[in-house]
């Protein structure tokens, strides 16, 4: 044993002073494993990329460089390896004022397969003049452009890539000028791919896009093209169509043969993977559409049927235009909001229903748009989750609620206050940390906040976001979840889920005196609620036969346009005392 700790010891001593040398020179180096991230670099390639070594381990060299690097921007070295896979080098400018030239050397390492990279960042800035440079540069993106040209089909399925269906879809047009009929471009993605990928390993993932591949050709007529353009994304090219809707019958051939059930062939792996692809369709006649038109719009008809789970398939129209321009509107307010710090928030009551007294509101994003018109918090919510600015959006929320709060004395006449969480949101570590420090800064009692979260953000990260859950309950927190019923809904998820109650969605409310099913439903989930100690809150309330029949099934509080519409900080946290509100009118 001792022999061994004085071998560990000088192994040590060895790899210290070998790190210690190599920190040294002055020429940077960075070693990458098989797929381009970055293993390990000295502190000369930490002065070059101008960020410490901890926050570039794990990420691609290429995008590194990318962010590095002034003038050549688009220098790819990932596709300069791929295309000089034994080695080569290239001259680049870091930056011009001053001028900083570097030329990379790249070589791999054969001992591991796929093969490591060892990359040399050499400063040549003193012998190479700024004409010379921008020759070499020139240079260097027309024999990359060149190979790009020359690579039309993806490497893993085979299939065309976007060059390759750019082709494809130019033909296609040319050919509907002189045979008059129908051309449909169909955009499919593959849902919830990547949980696949970071769950199973992207050996797995590659597997299955290969399987959908071969099970997409199923569908295919003679001159049908198939074509992946990345990721999980798969596009169908249709020409010589009669008419319309046989675009749509071809992509709901391809629901049924995407979604047959798939096993890995992997044997340590035992599970059945069941795919489902979210497909949209853009149409052609002879309109005078180009091909990145019709990508463009089936790429956003695709992402309506992402966002709709009812219609897997969407066909692009100019509703859909008008969507994007009404999205593209709202964010525009968000940012506006975002820069300002400045959002007025509405707030909903929760009222008992027996006497119609306010116990609680919840808070609602209701921004205004330029025009007047209130933009809604579902639309206004989607818009920050896609653009990537929910954080901060959830951030100036939480501290207005409780501004809000404590300048009406809300906290004082002990009325509740809920505020919705996103997926995006509860999927951050350190959101509980946040929200308890938001509530001491502005001094409001945990047990008057409650945070309303779906069962898809309960889902899609489940142990993170039961984590951060579990901080907030024990530090005092309601949990609740939201739009219980339209979701996942299981009734046996009531009894495995961190939350302290339900809120029963306007759609069962609105439909439950006519609908006998909905009716049984909602009085089976209050009944259960009430042995597992849940509170229920039945939201959409709009006439006395619902809240009637509500409270008839032990339902003792709810929301909707019965009691009130939501209402500014001023009419709903203004009032001195808590008390019955009138109903309003609908």
């Amino acid at each position: 044993m001792n022999e061994e700790s004085g071998l560990v010891r000088e192994l040590r001593r060895s790899l210290a002073r070998l790190e210690l040398a190599l920190a040294q020179i002055a020429d940077g180096l960075a070693i990458t494993d098989g797929q381009g991230q970055l293993l390990w670099c000295n502190a000369s390639f930490e002065g070059l990329i101008g960020r410490p070594r901890l926050m570039l381990l794990g990420q691609p060299l290429a995008a590194l460089l990318r962010d590095a690097v002034d003038a050549d921007r688009g220098l790819g070295v990932d596709g300069l390896v791929a295309a000089r896979p034994k080695g080569g080098n290239v001259t680049t400018v870091v930056s011009r004022e001053p001028l900083q030239v570097v030329e990379i050397h790249w070589r791999p390492v054969h001992l591991e397969q796929p093969a490591p990279y060892v990359f040399t960042f050499h400063d040549v800035s003193d012998r190479v003049s700024l004409e010379e440079l921008r020759h070499r540069s020139q240079e260097l993106m027309d024999q990359q452009l060149a190979l790009a040209e020359q690579v039309h089909t993806c490497p893993v399925t085979g299939l065309p890539n976007r060059r390759g269906l750019a082709i494809a879809i130019e033909d296609a047009l040319v050919r509907l000028d002189r045979h008059p009929g129908w051309l449909a471009v169909l955009f499919c993605d593959l849902n919830r791919f990547k949980e696949v990928n970071d769950t199973y390993g992207h050996r797995v993932g590659d597997q299955l896009l290969i399987e959908l591949a071969q099970r997409m050709k199923e569908v295919l007529r003679p001159n049908d093209v198939l074509a992946r353009l990345g990721g999980d994304e798969f596009v169908l090219l249709c020409s010589e169509l009669k008419a319309a809707e046989d675009a749509v019958q071809i992509a709901e051939r391809l629901l049924q043969v995407v979604g047959r059930p798939w096993r890995p062939e992997i044997s340590d792996v035992p599970f059945v993977i069941t795919p489902k692809v979210s497909v949209g369709i853009s149409l052609c006649n002879g309109c005078g559409l180009s091909p990145d038109q019709l990508l463009h719009d089936a790429d956003l008809a695709m992402y309506e049927a992402k966002r709709r789970p009812d219609r897997p398939v969407v066909v692009f129209d100019e509703e859909i235009a008008r969507t994007l321009q009404w999205r593209v509107q709202i964010r525009s307010a968000l940012e506006q909001v975002l820069r300002s710090q400045q959002l007025t928030m509405h707030y909903q009551p929760v009222v008992e229903l027996a006497s119609g007294r306010v116990v609680a509101y919840e808070a609602l994003v209701r921004p205004q748009h330029a025009d007047g018109r209130l933009v809604s918090s579902a639309d206004f919510i989607a818009v920050a989750e896609t653009s990537g600015l929910i954080q901060a959006l959830g951030e100036l929320v939480v501290n207005q609620v409780l501004q809000d709060a404590r300048h009406s004395g809300l906290l004082e006449r002990g009325l509740g206050l809920a505020v919705n969480f996103s997926t995006q949101q509860l999927g951050c570590s350190g959101l509980a940390k946040e929200l308890i420090a938001a509530a001491r800064r502005f001094g409001c009692p945990p047990a008057l906040l409650t945070v309303e979260v779906t069962e898809t953000a309960l889902i899609e990260q489940p142990e993170r976001t039961r984590e951060e859950l579990a901080q907030l309950r024990q530090a005092g927190f309601r949990v609740v979840l939201d739009d219980f019923g339209i979701g996942y809904s299981s009734l046996n998820w009531l009894a495995e889920l961190p939350i302290d109650g339900l809120k029963i969605d306007r759609s069962f409310t609105a439909t439950m005196l006519e609908d006998r099913r909905r009716h049984a439903l909602i009085a089976a989930v209050v009944n259960l609620a009430r042995e597992l100690q849940l509170e229920v809150v039945a939201e959409g309330i709009e006439s006395e036969d619902q809240r009637a029949a509500l409270l008839a099934m032990g339902c003792s509080l709810g929301q909707g346009f019965l009691f009130a519409q939501p209402l500014s900080p001023a009419e709903a946290l203004g009032s001195p005392t808590p008390g019955p509100l009138p109903p309003a009118a609908c």
